[in-house]
């Protein structure tokens, strides 16, 4: 028998890949997560390394588990997996919501894995990363309520890796009816900015004449003891009251409200 030319060996080299004697630096890390809680199968996988980003969208298993390859081995890899990403967009790493509307219903989690070794589990642990405001106009002096409300605050989005708000505009305008609750979707706050403006009906948001009134409605919430810091966003109720020459608002205690 013949024993094998030079170009088959050559060629037997390149197939054996990442063996025990080649750099393994440069080898993809295989990372098996768990990615409980959440609404959603399809989650997305955020990675960070030396300033470089990426995104893939994967499906968890009935298990909530999932699989994937890390390009290129870190000692401080983040990761982060998002989950209910609809209308908000991710940007390098930044989930922002699109001008005019809510925040989307989004579980996430984060953490930094060494990923210098051949295979790597890891737990993310999905948390609510939006609170709903439900919102109840619950007495007028006649049927026919003269405003429209708009929420408006300083908190456009959140960061994918650190979970904290990102700073800028966000508003939401809505037609209340008597005594019907109205649902609105919140980012995570970093202060009490925000505010419940009312309009009248019609204005229009590039009118100069601005809201016809203005509350502070993060500075309400604040006092009502609401933890903007905790790992799961809690709802929050509002009570607004307009009678003859005056308006109340109110925060309630806690309560499940379904629409």
């Amino acid at each position: 028998m013949k024993r094998p030319g030079p170009y088959i060996c050559i060629v037997a080299m390149c197939l054996a890949g990442c063996s025990i004697k080649a750099d393994r630096t440069l080898c993809p890390c295989l990372l098996d997560l768990a990615i409980p809680g959440g609404d959603e199968r399809l989650v997305q996988v955020c990675t960070e390394s030396h300033g470089s980003f990426n995104a893939v969208r994967v499906e968890l298993d009935d298990s909530s588990r999932c699989r994937l390859e890390v390009p290129e081995r870190s000692a401080e890899l983040k990761v982060s997996a998002v989950s209910g990403l609809h209308s908000c967009h991710l940007h390098n790493g930044v989930l922002l919501v699109s001008e005019g509307c809510e925040m989307d219903e989004i579980y996430a989690s984060s953490t930094v894995l060494d990923t210098g070794c051949d295979h790597l589990e890891g737990c993310l642990p999905l948390h609510r990363q939006f609170a709903f405001a439900y919102i109840l106009l619950d007495d007028a002096p006649n049927a026919d309520f003269p405003y429209e409300m708009e929420v408006s605050g300083n908190v456009c989005g959140m960061d994918a890796f650190t979970l904290e708000p990102v700073a800028g505009a966000f508003s939401v305008r809505i037609r209340p009816f008597i005594r019907q609750y109205h649902r609105i979707c919140l980012p995570r706050q970093a202060d009490d900015s925000l505010k419940l403006l009312f309009y009248e009906k019609g204005q229009t948001r590039s009118s100069s004449d601005g809201p016809e009134l203005s509350v502070p409605l993060g500075a309400i919430i604040s006092a009502s003891g609401y933890d903007w810091t905790s790992s799961d966003l809690e709802d929050i109720y509002v009570d607004v009251s307009l009678t003859e020459g005056s308006l109340s608002v109110n925060v309630l205690p806690w309560k499940r409200i379904i629409i």
